[in-house]
């Protein structure tokens, strides 16, 4: 399971044979997020998400599946194709928003592994397991 950054912004699904959505995101994650909509959408229905995530502002556009949906007009996406330079960067922004609400031991593990000069996929990793250890 992924961590899931609570955030509300727009975000704009185009369909390709219906008309766009529009909604509000909940939270998104590495692999999809949550958003609220007026519009009803079923499971296994595909779109083109699009968003700007705030600060630092960060444009995606996600080829999406719906995952699942309820009764208060929220649905669950998940992102079956992200460029690779669009995902590295979510993931940054992610590692960021997850640093923010970690307690300070953990976020000094975090800053530890920045000074080894690690490639930072190998940091967030070293600093993920570092994390759920420090959490048993």
């Amino acid at each position: 399971r992924y961590f899931r950054c609570p955030v509300v912004v727009p975000v704009v699904l185009n369909r390709k044979t219906a008309p766009e959505v529009f909604g509000q995101a909940v939270n998104i994650s590495e692999r999809g997020m949550a958003l609220s909509t007026l519009t009803p959408l079923a499971p296994g229905s595909e779109a083109t998400a699009q968003f700007t995530l705030p600060d630092p502002l960060l444009r995606i556009t996600a080829e999406s599946r719906v995952c699942w949906n309820n009764e208060k007009g929220e649905v669950g996406l998940s992102f079956h194709f992200l460029p690779f330079d669009c995902a590295s960067q979510l993931q940054s922004w992610l590692a960021q928003k997850l640093e923010k609400q970690l307690p300070q031991p953990v976020t000094d593990k975090f800053r530890e592994a920045r000074r080894r000069h690690l490639p930072s996929s190998i940091r967030r990793t070293v600093c993920l397991r570092n994390c759920f250890t420090l959490g048993r």
